[in-house]
C-alpha cells in the first residue's frame, strides 16, 4: 500500500540522516542538490542516477520481451 511505502522511505531518510549518509547519491557517491532534496525529501539518487536507473531497467525490459 502507498501509505506503508511512503512511510517506509520517510523511516529510511531518517536513518540515512542518523548515518550521517543523507543527501549522497547510493549510486555515486554525489552530493544530492538541495533544490532535489527539497522537492523530494525521501531521494536516495541524483536525477541523473535515478534517469540511469530507470533507462536500464527499460531497456532490461525491452530484452525480455524480445526473447
Amino acid at each position: 500500500d502507498h501509505d506503508r511505502a511512503r512511510a517506509r522511505e520517510v523511516e529510511d531518510a531518517l536513518q540515512r540522516m542518523q548515518a550521517g549518509t543523507y543527501g549522497i547519491c547510493e549510486d555515486t557517491g554525489e552530493e544530492i542538490p538541495f533544490a532535489r532534496l527539497w522537492a523530494e525529501p525521501t531521494a536516495r539518487l541524483t536525477v541523473d542516477a535515478q534517469e540511469l536507473r530507470e533507462r536500464e531497467a527499460r531497456e532490461a525490459a525491452e530484452l525480455r520481451l524480445a526473447y
